[in-house]
């Protein structure tokens, strides 16, 4: 998963990723919505 390699490299905290997880998640759905 292009997370888990990130996570490798850059060694970030699990909070971090869940949080760029969802907001990218929420403006896929936000984008989808209006577009759709």
């Amino acid at each position: 998963m292009a997370f888990t390699r990130a996570t490798g490299k850059h060694r970030r905290p699990s909070r971090v990723q869940r949080g760029t997880a969802r907001a990218a998640g929420v403006a896929a759905l936000a984008g989808t919505g209006v577009v759709g």
